[in-house]
Formats: structure tokens, C-alpha cells, sequence
């Protein structure tokens, strides 16, 4: 999954959503989202990351990344969204409004629909890409 953003933005800020290893928990234990986000700072790629539950925790695994008080907040001068946890409230958010520098949503837990994602480049596991 790390590869798919690397190879798709190059350099840059990626905007992830979620840390925890499952929605409404701060459980970090065995989260994919820990060796995704390792990757994506080995290829020198800056992380700025929301999480509504997990980030006490993910502090401490992941001390080298940029933390936001929000998603929109993440968001803002990304080239990309990385949904790594499938929160709720990132069903919720409203996807044109968040000031990226490119258009791209990486889902890779499959929680958007359209319209939700109209308009990006819609990356996910198991769909076709949009």
C-alpha cells in the first residue's frame, strides 16, 4: 500500500487518516497503518496524521510525524489523502472542501462512496481506480 503512494506522488506532504489498528480504540498494537507510515518515511515523504482516538499512543511509535487536530487540518497542502483506519467520522468529512495540492485519495479500507470522492483520483483496494 506504501508503494502505491510513493509511486503515485513521488515527494511531498500525504495527509493520513487513522492510526489505530481499528476504529473507536486507541489500540496500536499490529496496526498495518504503523509499517505503511515507516515506509512512506523511508522514501522521504512528510506525514502529517489524525486520528480521532490514537494519537497519545501513536506518539510514541511514531515520533518523527507531524500530528493535526483534524482530518481538514491534515489535510491542508497535501498532494494526497491516505485513509488508513475506517473511522467513522472520515465517512463524514467533506472531501472537496479539504485544501490539498493534488486531488488523490488513497482509501485502503474501502469506507468512501461516491459521491464522496467526485472529482479526486480515487485509489482503493479491491475497486477499479477513479
Amino acid at each position: 500500500m506504501a508503494k502505491k503512494i510513493i509511486n503515485k506522488i513521488g515527494k511531498g506532504k500525504v495527509a493520513v487518516f487513522g492510526l489505530t489498528f481499528k476504529a473507536n480504540t486507541d489500540d496500536m498494537r499490529e496496526s498495518p497503518a504503523l509499517a505503511i507510515v515507516h515506509e512512506l518515511e523511508r522514501a522521504g515523504l512528510h506525514i502529517c496524521a489524525y486520528d480521532p482516538q490514537g494519537m497519545k499512543e501513536a506518539k510514541k511509535l511514531l515520533p518523527n510525524i507531524e500530528y493535526a487536530e483534524s482530518a481538514e487540518a491534515a489535510a491542508e497542502n497535501a498532494e494526497a489523502v491516505a485513509i488508513l483506519t475506517e473511522w467513522e467520522e472520515f465517512k463524514q468529512v467533506d472531501y472537496g472542501k479539504l485544501k490539498l495540492n493534488k486531488k488523490i485519495i488513497f482509501d485502503f479500507r474501502n469506507i468512501l462512496t461516491p459521491p464522496q470522492y467526485v472529482g479526486f483520483e480515487y485509489i482503493s483496494i479491491g475497486r477499479k481506480p477513479i
